[in-house]
């Protein structure tokens, strides 16, 4: 059981991480509104949350993970500039992440708020996958 509590304590290192950095990106995005290489900085990032999430089977992680890397690639392919509604959610898309999992390490179901699952869907014109509990 060690074990696991070190790949758990592990897990969430990492997406505190990544979400800081991600924090740090929308931060710096929101003077300039279309920097490339932030952009890219920001799929990447809620890339590696979904990634991360898939391998430890937290199926609502990954799926705001994804959702959240759909809405910064419509920005990209559309070539948009950042508006203060998509920097919003993206921001709380961060504090849904660290939500999820902080309740995952402590062995607690957590589910991504509706309201937050439907702005997504508007964000991206697509759904943000089921609305699963984090497996254990």
């Amino acid at each position: 059981m060690p074990e696991l509590d070190k790949w758990k304590s592990e897990l969430c290192q990492e997406v505190r991480d990544v979400v800081e950095k991600v924090r740090d990106d929308l931060v710096a995005l929101c003077p300039a509104g279309c920097d490339e290489m932030r952009m890219k900085s920001l799929f990447r990032g809620f890339h590696t949350v979904a990634g991360t999430a898939r391998q430890f089977r937290l199926a609502e992680l990954e799926s705001i993970g994804l959702s959240l890397e759909q809405v910064v690639a419509r920005l990209r392919w559309e070539h948009r500039r950042m508006d203060g509604e998509t920097l919003e959610l993206l921001l709380e898309g961060t504090d849904v992440i660290c939500d999820l999992v902080d309740a995952w390490a402590q062995g607690s179901r957590c589910l991504t708020p509706p309201d937050f699952r439907q702005r997504v869907f508007e964000a991206t014109g697509a759904a943000p996958g089921p609305a699963e509990a984090i497996r254990k």
